[in-house]
């Protein structure tokens, strides 16, 4: 009995959930009540916008959105009123100009990383596309004066499902972002626990390290989207927003530095002494412990524990190589780094404000990137825009508005053909339930509001208890807005057969116009992103020779964990035998930071022939990186590496000692760049060298 009952709360929705559905409901009867008090024409928008408010339902994630929905809105509202200004009379030029206006947000919106602020791109670019297209459907009502009150409605509409929707994710069961950005913060440090252990294993396998790997980045790239949205939980969100960045940089230093270690002890096992291969064990051991705790406090405790061992234990003897000389320093940087991230952790969870400041990641701004999804959103527009000249059909109004809001949102989702599959079947679910309803609905609205509602909300109900979960929401928003837009409730509805199947054609057609373009206009391919990728890293690698134009390590985390993130997913589109980008980006990554480290040794030399040879020697890093990630050996780096050791001998200003450690540092990083040309796939780049030449070096 026990069992069944357990069996059966496993197939029901939980408390999350249902709380939910049921502040999304109560948000959208506001918004109703709302607009129906100020005799607004087509509340039925406002509806629709508390549904796209509250997709995510963390009160500082609905917050952030329903400001830059609202500062969409009315920049959306008066590029509109503008274009009827000029163009009232024109209607195709009133199209043009609406087509270079919806493309323009498209690219901005794709040169952004926070999703909110895209929403806002989209929501700036559809505002106008109703001003325009529902004012010239009836231009009688637009003579005189009334053109700005049709266009304030409409912007009212928008506006009053964001602040209802807003104050009910406030007052109504509150879900907060500090909790979700706690969830997130422990799952992912021992998710990064487990990629450390694997790396230190010598026995685990490529693929065993790559699933932990994107595991890792999964979580980090949650926790940066969700970040800026604890700025607007009060004031303790600032500070768990640095706390946040923080995490997500020093994770992935981990992760870089850590692939150093893996890779000595997997393919040069010949350069680790017995007393580094201990305390390498001593490190995995400390990461196991501290996987296994449960308390953070613990966890840290162990850390510090081990960074005293090895501050204590000398890394210069006159056994240890200048390899083995590095790698202990190496070391005592990963675990300081372990603890940072420790901290930060501590951070999320109470706001710590005497975490170091940490800057925000920097979005990766590509213009192919936005030139494709410009080219992408305006193409659709062009198809419903089309489609309305022709017609002058209200229903084509749907086919200019949603594949606009699909396309720009959908934009930055792994799979937005998969997205847009579900979205038809949530839509060709809302069809049949919507043509069921709406009579109904219609029929008992004069006998009471009270059956009306419940007639309206329980499908939808429903529907908007799929949105929480990630693996449903699609279904769940493919049946919400296409039920209201189908049923339009408001103070005369009325239900039209012919036009309800106009209706639900342009729905389903606009649904599946997306997916049919997503298809055919889709971001470039791995080996084009590659390529621009690994341009970008290499031209930071050449700035950071020159210290006045950088911030030092901070600057090149925050600009390389997008680039990092975007290889990342592309990786996840490879067959596993191909599968080479997270590791091409993972490594140009610790080539940053190694230099930087360098770098700082170099310093202490100040001769004008060791800066000038220390900057030659970081374009010359860059330039090997490049050749490596496309198959070729770099022998001109150990050239240039040599050129550096002479001249540091010949200047005498850093001992004996420090040259030891440089040259350790200039072996690793010829060692890792070899690595990484013997590695990448032929395929990956037609200058790649052969099989034979990759076995042989």
């Amino acid at each position: 009995m026990i069992a069944h009952s357990h069996s059966i709360r496993a197939h029901l929705p939980d408390r999350g959930a249902v709380a939910f559905a049921a502040r999304s409901l109560i948000a959208m009867g506001l918004a109703m009540a709302v607009a129906t008090l100020f005799e607004l024409e087509r509340p039925y928008w406002a509806l629709i916008s508390a549904v796209f408010l509250q997709v995510r339902p963390e009160t500082g994630l609905v917050i952030e959105k329903g400001i830059f929905q609202i500062l969409g809105t009315l920049t959306g509202g008066a590029v509109g009123v503008g274009i009827l200004l000029v163009l009232m009379p024109y209607p195709v030029l009133a199209v043009v100009a609406l087509a270079v206006w919806v493309g323009a947000n498209a690219v901005a919106s794709a040169l952004l990383r926070r999703l909110n602020v895209v929403y806002g791109f989209a929501i700036a670019g559809v505002t106008a596309v109703l001003v325009v297209a529902l004012t010239m459907l009836d231009p009688a009502a637009a003579a005189g004066g009334s053109l700005f009150r049709i266009a304030e409605a409409r912007v009212s509409e928008i506006i009053v499902g964001a602040v209802c929707a807003t104050f009910a994710s406030s007052v109504l069961w509150p879900v907060r972002v500090k909790q979700a950005l706690m969830r997130l913060a422990r799952n992912g440090i021992n998710e990064l626990f487990d990629y450390l252990d694997l790396e230190l294993t010598a026995e685990s396998s490529g693929n065993q390290r790559h699933r932990s790997a994107d595991a890792v980045l999964q979580t980090i790239v949650a926790l940066s989207d969700d970040a800026s949205a604890a700025l607007f939980e009060g004031p303790d969100g600032p500070g768990r927003a640095r706390a946040v960045s923080r995490l997500c940089q020093k994770a992935l230093a981990l992760m870089a530095t850590v692939q150093v270690f893996g890779r000595f002890r997997r393919r040069h096992p010949e350069l680790i002494g017995a007393e580094l291969d201990a305390a390498l064990d001593r490190l995995r051991q400390a990461i196991q412990q501290m996987r296994a705790t449960r308390s953070e406090a613990r966890a840290r405790r162990i850390a510090q524990a081990l960074r005293r061992e090895l501050q204590e234990k000398p890394a210069e003897t006159e056994r240890t190589t200048p390899v083995e000389r590095m790698l202990f320093r190496l070391m005592r940087t990963l675990v300081g780094d372990l603890i940072i991230v420790l901290r930060a952790n501590h951070a999320i969870e109470t706001s710590d404000r005497a975490l170091l400041k940490a800057p925000a990641l920097v979005p990766y701004r590509d213009p192919l990137i936005g030139a494709v999804t410009g080219a992408r959103t305006t193409f659709l527009f062009l198809i419903g825009a089309g489609a309305w000249l022709v017609t002058g059909s209200p229903a084509a109004v749907v086919l200019m508005i949603l594949p606009v809001i699909f396309s720009i949102m959908f934009a930055r989702l792994p799979s937005p053909p998969a997205a847009m599959r579900r979205l038809l079947v949530g839509a060709l679910i809302a069809v049949p339930a919507a043509w069921a309803v709406a009579p109904w609905l219609i029929a008992q609205t004069p006998q009471g509001l009270a059956p009306a509602v419940a007639i309206f909300a329980l499908p939808l109900f429903f529907a908007l208890l799929a949105i929480p979960d990630p693996d449903t929401r699609h279904y769940g928003i493919g049946f919400a807005i296409p039920y209201i837009l189908l049923i339009r409730p408001g103070g005369e509805m009325a239900f039209d057969a012919r036009e309800f199947a106009g209706l639900s054609l342009a729905i389903l057609i606009a649904i599946a116009l997306v997916y049919l373009v997503f298809r055919l206009i889709n971001e470039p391919g791995a080996r084009i992103m590659r390529r621009r990728l690994v341009a970008s890293t290499t031209r930071d690698l050449q700035r950071l020779g020159d210290p006045h134009r950088t911030g030092g390590e901070e600057w090149f985390d925050a600009r390389m964990a997008e680039r990092l993130m975007r290889l990342s997913a592309y990786d996840r589109a490879l067959p596993e035998r191909e599968r080479h980008l997270t590791d091409l980006g993972l490594t140009g990554l610790n080539l940053g930071h190694s230099s930087l480290r360098l770098q700082r040794q170099l310093a202490a030399d100040d001769t004008p022939e060791v800066r000038e040879m220390a900057r030659k020697w970081q374009r010359s890093l860059a330039h090997a990186y490049r050749r490596a990630s496309r198959g070729r050996q770099t022998r001109a780096f150990r050239e240039r590496s040599a050129r550096l050791l002479a001249a540091l001998e010949g200047s005498g200003r850093i001992d004996s000692d420090g040259r030891a450690l440089i040259q350790g540092s200039l072996e690793r990083l010829a060692l890792t760049l070899e690595r990484l040309a013997a590695t990448v796939p032929p395929a990956a780049s037609p200058g790649a060298v052969s099989v034979i030449d990759r076995a042989r070096s």
